[in-house]
């Protein structure tokens, strides 16, 4: 395990000392993580958790092994019980849930909205296109870009929680300019409701495809604010270890 130079308060040390018992392995990733806490739950066989450091609350993620939107359930399930050990230690938390897009599985968590508010669960889109045939060649996902928007719009101005998008760009696949402005008409109409988060695929998930430039990102990035949507990038650190859902081929 590797340790962490500073938690910093007392009560997310008890926290992480009272969920690294029985159900939960805890990986402490190093200092310049920027304090990320990798999660492990056993219970229910959930994917990888990652406690972001946001201010004095933390963010778990839902992400990066399996889709969780296919066992909303045992998420539901599991998000409880990760409250209460919060409460109990006067630890503010929210949550976050990244798809690849199940228009189901955002169903259920629109028929569930109370629950979703009152826990402060936040949806994430891992899109990646903005075209569904395009997207179809490296996403297996059947339900179209448009249908999972709208719904996380749905789910976004419902929770007043802004639905986050997911762009991981590929050299000379997905980050050209008019790529920028096939994502800018179709998000213009929900853009309040919408955080676009715009990162560079990971060259170290196996793939045979190549992350785009610093500079064109930065590039794309201003291409959508100009275009009217709120967009920042995703820090690389960040990106390495949680590694985009979608698998790309």
């Amino acid at each position: 395990m590797s340790k962490v130079k500073k938690i910093e308060s007392e009560a997310e040390r008890r926290v992480l000392e009272e969920l690294g018992g029985k159900n939960i392995e805890i990986a402490l990733l190093p200092d310049e993580m920027l304090g990320l806490i990798g999660l492990i739950l056993r219970e229910s066989c959930l994917a990888p958790h990652f406690w972001e450091k946001e201010k004095k609350c933390l963010v778990v993620s839902f992400s990066a092994a399996g889709e969780p939107l296919l066992r909303y359930g045992a998420v539901r399930e599991t998000i409880v019980k990760l409250d209460q050990i919060f409460d109990r230690n006067g630890v503010q938390a929210f949550f976050s849930l990244c798809t690849v897009g199940v228009a189901d599985g955002i169903q259920q968590m629109l028929e569930d909205v109370k629950f979703c508010d009152e826990h402060r669960i936040q949806l994430r889109f891992s899109m990646h296109f903005s075209d569904d045939k395009q997207r179809r060649r490296f996403i297996p996902a059947k339900d179209s870009i448009r249908e999972i928007v709208g719904l996380g719009t749905t789910y976004a101005e419902a929770t007043r929680v802004k639905l986050v998008i997911h762009y991981a760009l590929i050299q000379g696949v997905n980050d050209s300019d008019s790529h920028a402005r096939s994502l800018i008409k179709l998000l213009y109409a929900q853009r309040k409701h919408v955080l676009v988060r715009v990162s560079r695929i990971n060259p170290e998930c196996g793939s045979n495809l190549s992350p785009s430039s610093k500079h064109r990102r930065k590039k794309f990035i201003r291409l959508l604010q100009k275009g009217g949507l709120e967009c920042s990038p995703v820090w690389e650190g960040y990106a390495r270890w949680a590694c985009n859902a979608a698998h790309f081929r």
